[in-house]
């Protein structure tokens, strides 16, 4: 196997232990009673539906002696910082649901810090990470971190709470939470062991007295909002946006449509390509904010997008068509991404490949129009362009049985393709076991001057296996990688 293989495999193995293995600290022994007091802090009783709301978990020194107090290591890949257990329950005590349950965690810097006597440490505690609130009323909250002080004991110090009120906000008090937010710092970091400031999330006005306030601001921060909102009044307000003379702003409505057009062929697209991550790629679908009678002006609206010929515009604008694209939408979709290879073409790789530039728009597309091909968009059957290439061989990849007359020729072109782009697709999507003629390319391919081709192995280790064996087949299965 290829050493750059196996040092990916063996750091994909380092980070899925750490993602099933929670950091642990050593264990100090808890203070004795009267030497701490913790406390949960909030700079008002009451908040507004939508507003960001910031809890702070302070922790005094009341002793003689110095206290130690280890905090992080449990924050990096994740949306929060999850040493801290967060409960809430409302008036009739019904236990508020966790927006992002499946939390990706690979550690973090595990600092320890040190209270002097009379003094306090904070930390900060953003509750709408842990739990969702959408509804008006009383709410008692309950937090409890270790401290590396060892796991929870009876009347432990450590588990504190806070009874808050949430209220529906007006048009007037909605247009403040806005305004509080615009004027609030942006967030760089947590304050080392100070008391936290609020941070502007525009992601939390996903209701529907925002959505005119929003709308009419028709920026990316107003998009951030409108995503969140499970309506046909907001999917109609992002379909609009979608044709804003901003890309930032277009593409970012692009994906927050992709969220709730359905994508189709029983998979979650946030899982196969990755949309970029500050246009508000990588969240979770949203439900119950689509009809398809919306579909001929989303198909409009995506289509106009792709022609814009960035990289950005034809990933966002086909992972939003992905699901609802005709037969007569693919040659639009098509020359996006024949357009991308040539962009690609001559260019040297650099290290964003993965998540910009037109070798990833290429390598996305194709995913995409895989899963247009499994739901019945029939690709090119003799490519010509680099963009027919990159459809036939997302259908090679993606539909089972797509072996037309013929195929093993047109792979072998596609392998020999001038352009890198083609290639590293056609590498990606060898069959197994392998026909004599591919095999004998695909050695070739170990030369590669595209490092893309060159590093990407065949599924299962099986290498040129059926050229070794000299006895190649054609009925073999198609990997999607």
């Amino acid at each position: 196997m290829h050493l750059r293989a196996i040092t990916s495999l063996l750091f994909l193995g380092v980070l899925a232990a750490l993602a099933q293995s929670p950091p642990t600290t050593p264990p100090s022994k808890l203070p004795q009673p009267g030497a701490v007091r913790i406390t949960l802090l909030a700079d008002k009783p009451e908040f507004f539906l939508g507003e960001n709301i910031l809890l702070h978990y302070r922790v005094e020194n009341t002793g003689k002696e110095h206290l130690d107090c280890s905090v992080g290591g449990d924050y990096r890949g994740g949306t929060r910082a999850n040493r801290f257990k967060v409960t809430v329950v409302d008036a009739a005590g019904r236990a508020m649901p966790d927006p992002a349950p499946k939390q990706w965690e690979m550690g973090g810097l595990s600092p320890v810090g040190v209270v002097k006597p009379g003094a306090e440490w904070f930390e900060n505690v953003w509750l709408l990470r842990y739990r969702t609130l959408e509804q008006p009323g009383d709410y008692m909250v309950t937090v409890f971190h270790d401290l590396g002080w060892g796991e929870p004991r009876p009347n432990d110090p450590r588990q504190v709470t806070i009874k808050l009120r949430i209220k529906s906000p007006s048009v007037a008090e909605a247009r403040q939470v806005i305004n509080d937010m615009e004027q609030a710092k942006s967030n760089h970091g947590t304050t080392w062991g100070k008391k936290g400031q609020p941070t502007a999330d525009f992601s939390l006005l996903k209701f529907p007295v925002y959505r005119p306030l929003l709308a009419a601001r028709g920026d990316r921060d107003a998009i951030a909002g409108l995503a969140e909102e499970p309506t046909l009044e907001a999917t109609r307000i992002l379909l609009r946006l979608v044709e804003a003379p901003d890309s930032n702003v277009s593409c970012a409505a692009a994906i927050a449509l992709s969220r709730r057009i359905p994508a189709g062929g029983g998979t979650n697209l946030m899982d196969r390509v990755l949309l970029p991550h500050q246009l508000g790629g990588g969240r979770e679908p949203v439900t119950n904010a689509w009809d398809a009678a919306l579909a001929p002006e989303a198909r409009r609206a995506g289509l106009k997008l792709v022609a814009r010929a960035t990289d950005a515009a034809l990933v966002c604008g086909a992972a939003m068509v992905v699901g609802i694209a005709t037969q007569e939408d693919l040659p639009a979709l098509i020359a996006g991404v024949a357009a991308a290879a040539e962009r690609a073409h001559g260019t040297s790789p650099t290290a964003k490949d993965r998540h910009e530039g037109p070798r990833w728009a290429c390598r996305d597309t194709a995913t995409l129009l895989g899963q247009m091909s499994r739901r019945g968009i029939n690709m090119p059957p003799a490519p010509k362009t680099a963009g027919d290439f990159l459809a036939f061989l997302s259908a090679f990849g993606a539909t089972a049985g797509f072996h037309l007359q013929g195929w093993e020729q047109t792979f072998v072109a596609a392998m020999e393709h001038p352009h890198g782009v083609v290639r590293e697709a056609a590498v990606a999507r060898v069959p197994q076991p392998l026909p004599v003629a591919i095999a004998a390319r695909l050695i070739a391919c170990m030369t590669d001057p595209e490092p893309a081709v060159r590093s990407i192995r065949l599924r299962e280790g099986k290498q040129l296996e059926a050229f070794g064996g000299g006895r190649a087949s054609t009925e073999g299965h198609c990997h999607l990688r």
